[in-house]
């Protein structure tokens, strides 16, 4: 017998005979075990086995194809090994995005980088101002408030040095008074009390002079105690005052008036013994003061024995003449001023022998 040819020119069939069927056309298996390929036949070129287009049209993915399982598309990996970017792949624009991340802590008190991840470093305010107090705001960031320097006493002056901050001048209080006491109080401040300038000394007069270069103004003026008046003795003692003691005029003479005149001062005057008696010898002891001293009985003697003397307090002396007479008329009285009276027998001759002459 003469063998048939099976052949259905076709590359993709395997084309054989079996006896009792006849031509039998078998489809070649084109599968080339790969997942990669697209495997097909063409009747004139037979098997092929193309590479699938694995390309899911994202260009951020890598597409690849594994033999076993085919198409896969893995994303691109756009890390640029910076962990302080977000990575990520923009189909669109087909390029990789390295975005800073986002460190803010939304502080404004930190200072917010990123170095091998966020780092938050606090911020130091310091303005290098030692006369501000520095803070942080976590929303406004830093800010200074004047330092408070207050001591809490009056009596400093509380000042701030922007090197070495606060520092405290004692006030003087020195109110170019000299009349005053300067001091300080801790709450209300200088005290300008009035210097008491009080020398405990009556006979001064205490003043002040405000204007004085000294810290102490006192001055003293000794008190004029002179009362104008002669007849005092004008003194001071310093715990009594002023004395106006009346001067003792006594010039210790019992024969003076011992008087005072204001203006004229102690007047001694001789004072006047005389007693109206002309009969005393008026004399002054300038220690017993007047003497009256009788005269002697034989004061008023006149050596003359015809008179009879004797004293009158009124009159002084008196001389009274002596009547010598003898009631008789047969002699004749008459005084002889050293012996007195006198009675010479009257002579009764009448020159007559006639008669007998005699006086009866």
């Amino acid at each position: 017998p003469v063998a048939t040819t099976c052949d259905d020119y076709s590359e993709c069939t395997v084309d054989y005979c079996l006896p009792d069927f006849g031509c039998t056309s078998e489809m070649k298996d084109c599968d080339d075990g790969d997942a990669c390929t697209d495997d097909g036949c063409d009747d004139i070129t037979g098997c092929y086995n193309t590479p699938i287009d694995c390309d899911d049209g994202d260009w951020c993915t890598m597409d690849e194809c594994d033999c076993s399982s085919g198409c896969y598309n893995t994303p691109m990996l756009c890390d640029d090994n910076d962990v302080c970017t977000v990575d990520s792949c923009d189909s669109e624009r087909e390029s990789c995005d390295y975005i800073p991340i986002d460190c803010d802590d939304h502080n404004a008190c930190t200072t917010d980088v990123c170095d091998g991840g966020c780092v938050y470093t606090e911020i130091i305010c310091d303005d290098d101002d030692a006369c501000t107090v520095d803070g942080c705001n976590i929303d406004s960031g830093c800010y200074t408030e004047d330092k408070e320097c207050d001591d809490y006493t009056a009596c400093t002056i509380d000042m701030c040095d922007s090197t070495d901050g606060c520092y405290y001048v004692s006030n003087s209080c020195d109110d170019d008074d000299a009349c005053t006491v300067d001091s300080c109080d801790s709450e209300s401040g200088c005290q300008h009390e009035t210097l008491e300038c009080d020398d405990n000394n009556m006979c001064t007069e205490d003043n002040c002079d405000e204007d004085a270069k000294s810290d102490n103004g006192c001055y003293y003026v000794l008190v004029d105690v002179d009362d104008n008046d002669a007849c005092t003795d004008d003194r001071c003692y310093p715990d009594t005052g002023a004395s106006h003691t009346d001067i003792d005029c006594d010039d210790d003479d019992a024969c003076t008036d011992d008087s005072c005149d204001s203006e004229v001062g102690c007047i001694n005057t001789p004072i006047d013994c005389d007693d109206d008696d002309e009969c005393t010898e008026d004399s002054c002891d300038t220690s017993v003061g007047c003497i009256n001293d009788p005269y002697p009985d034989d004061y008023c003697r006149d050596e003359s024995e015809c008179t009879d003397e004797y004293c009158d307090s009124d009159e002084g002396c008196v001389y009274d003449t002596v009547v010598c007479n003898d009631d008789s008329h047969c002699t004749d009285d008459w005084c002889d001023c050293k012996s007195g009276c006198v009675f010479d027998p009257v002579e009764c001759d009448d020159d007559s022998q006639c008669t007998t002459d005699h006086c009866d």
